[in-house]
């Protein structure tokens, strides 16, 4: 952050939401997928016998793609992505937090 005016903030936390409201979402949506899944109606018993023979390349797939979003803030040190699948982009870290005192 440039400056600490509050304009500048705002921009700051325009950017924190247009990063992380889309995952969130998802993330919630997701949650709530489950919820649904595990009531106790018929329907939804049989969608739960059904999902038993999903192949697993297909949950690698959809794991995937649900743990591709790892996020990290840019004024700590930055934890090395050695796993196979490769976080997702994350505008943020480009920001140059260096030049900024931590006190």
């Amino acid at each position: 952050m440039p400056d600490k005016t509050p304009a500048s903030i705002t921009k700051a936390f325009e950017g924190y939401h247009r990063e992380r409201v889309g995952p969130a979402r998802q993330a919630y949506d997701t949650s709530e997928r489950f919820r649904q899944l595990f009531r106790k109606r018929l329907i939804n018993t049989l969608i739960r016998a059904a999902v038993k023979y999903i192949p697993q390349f297909i949950w690698n797939r959809a794991f995937d793609r649900l743990y591709s979003n790892r996020p990290q803030v840019a004024f700590l040190p930055l934890i090395p992505d050695h796993g196979l699948i490769k976080a997702f982009p994350q505008p943020s870290l480009q920001l140059d937090v260096s030049s900024e005192s931590h006190h």
